[in-house]
């Protein structure tokens, strides 16, 4: 959310003519309701897929008044998809995958005039500033699971060490 806020003030600030203080309200709103889910230690799935569909609603207002489907940053559906891909049940997954892949259909009825080519380089280093920004996110969240990962790895081993020690000593 800290992301989004200082990429709007930078895009602002370089190119002009973006809704600030709309995308400013717009992301306030993110921080809330992505506050509320961290208030809890394990929240229940379908609480997680509110959320991960409150961020894909969110994503669309900001994507809509930023250029619709022509913002590069659209690949960023793809990341609340592999967020629910990683902590949620498959067909939770199909419910953020659905809603994001009509989410971004809808963005088509947003779309600027064509581009000139002057617009159009400016489309393509849009898109190196989105993969930059989209790159780290998945890389953390994929880190983040393979640290999971090796820490269940490591209680099952402890359990299995405990239950052979118990064993002996039955």
């Amino acid at each position: 959310v800290a992301c989004a806020a200082g990429l709007f003030a930078a895009v602002h600030l370089a190119f002009g003519g973006m809704p600030v203080l709309w995308l400013l309200a717009l992301t306030g709103l993110a921080a809330l309701s992505n506050a509320a889910l961290a208030r809890s230690s394990a929240p229940p799935p379908i609480a997680v897929t509110a959320i991960l569909v409150a961020d894909v609603a969110w994503l669309t207002l900001v994507l809509a008044s930023t250029g619709g489907a022509h913002n590069p940053f659209a690949v960023l559906y793809l990341f609340e998809v592999m967020v629910a891909a990683l902590v949620l049940p498959p067909a939770n997954v199909a419910v953020v995958g659905a809603v994001g892949g009509v989410a971004y259909g809808v963005l088509f009825r947003y779309m600027p005039p064509a581009h000139d080519m002057h617009q159009m380089t400016n489309h393509l280093i849009g898109m190196w500033i989105a993969y930059a920004v989209a790159a780290p996110f998945v890389a953390y969240a994929v880190h983040h699971l393979r640290r999971a990962l090796a820490a269940a790895d490591r209680e099952v081993e402890v359990a299995r060490t405990r239950m052979e020690r118990t064993e002996r000593l039955a």
